[in-house]
């Protein structure tokens, strides 16, 4: 496939433009899901777990991550947002504005009895939502278990999880994840051209080692990270949104660009209401 330079200011032209068209249109080669229309919707009568993750670096998957659990716990359900990644990453210490945690999720796993309540929480810190969050260290999980054996605790806790997968869709940990098709997958793509650019490749590696139909169970999460980005879930939704579950676009946000601890109240509206949209996509 051609890497592709697509300019997103086309988005607000009356003029289509052609590498845009050529990135997006499925009659320029396969398409990345050959999926016949929008058939085959997964309707879940449970607020699921989610697993989040980007194509790259920088597209907010941690905010997004974290924003869903918010979600998910304003809807008065126990939340717990998980650090996925290889390495761990400032999901407690952004997220973590109530309580820190003590603890790791590798510590978690070693406990004797990872699947009680009042185990889980012991080694979690806390959101003022309610929401926790499950921090990981670069340390190696514990022999013998996986993060579908973290999944199964959570849920034995009675824990609704969304894991931060970082910015690799290609990661080996959350690969077992990605094929349960009861965890919902969002996918982050910055509002910038070399992002939309990756986005297709990406839904084709995707459509190769997992199939079609977890090609059309994604939601997008696009998120703007300037006050000037451009529209890019306009651009994507009409170019994709015939193969994918849906789109949703995340508003630049003034609060989560400090880069401080994320506090619920302090969002704008229009982001709270992006992550509960998220949700509702999901389910």
């Amino acid at each position: 496939m051609t890497e592709l330079q697509v300019d997103l200011d086309q988005i607000e032209r009356s003029a289509p433009d052609p590498e845009l068209a050529a990135l997006l249109d499925p009659t320029d080669g396969p398409s990345p899901t050959g999926m016949p229309g929008t058939d085959g919707r997964l309707v879940r009568t449970v607020v699921p777990a989610a697993v989040v993750v980007g194509t790259s670096g920088g597209s907010g998957t941690t905010t997004t991550a974290w924003g869903l659990a918010a979600a998910v716990a304003e809807r008065g359900l126990d939340a717990v947002a998980v650090d996925a990644t290889p390495f761990g990453n400032d999901l407690a210490e952004r997220g973590c504005d109530l309580a820190a945690p003590i603890s790791t999720l590798q510590r978690w796993l070693d406990d004797p009895a990872p699947g009680l309540p009042s185990r889980m929480r012991a080694f979690t810190g806390e959101s003022s939502t309610g929401a926790r969050i499950l921090d990981r260290s670069a340390d190696p999980l514990p022999r013998w278990e996986t993060f579908v054996s973290a999944h199964r605790h959570l849920g034995d806790a009675g824990m609704t999880p969304v894991y931060d997968g970082g910015g690799s869709l290609r990661s080996r940990l959350i690969g077992p994840l990605l094929a349960d098709p009861r965890i919902g997958l969002v996918v982050t793509v910055a509002a910038r051209a070399d992002a939309v650019a990756r986005l297709r490749p990406a839904m084709t590696w995707l459509d190769e080692q997992y199939s079609t139909f977890a090609v059309s169970q994604v939601v997008i999460a696009v998120t703007r990270q300037s006050p000037t980005a451009p529209d890019a879930a306009a651009l994507l939704t009409r170019g994709l949104g015939p193969w994918l579950r849906a789109v949703v676009d995340i508003p630049y946000d003034a609060h989560l660009a400090t880069g401080t601890k994320i506090i619920w109240d302090e969002l704008a509206p229009d982001t709270q209401q992006a992550y509960q949209r998220l949700l509702a996509e999901l389910q």
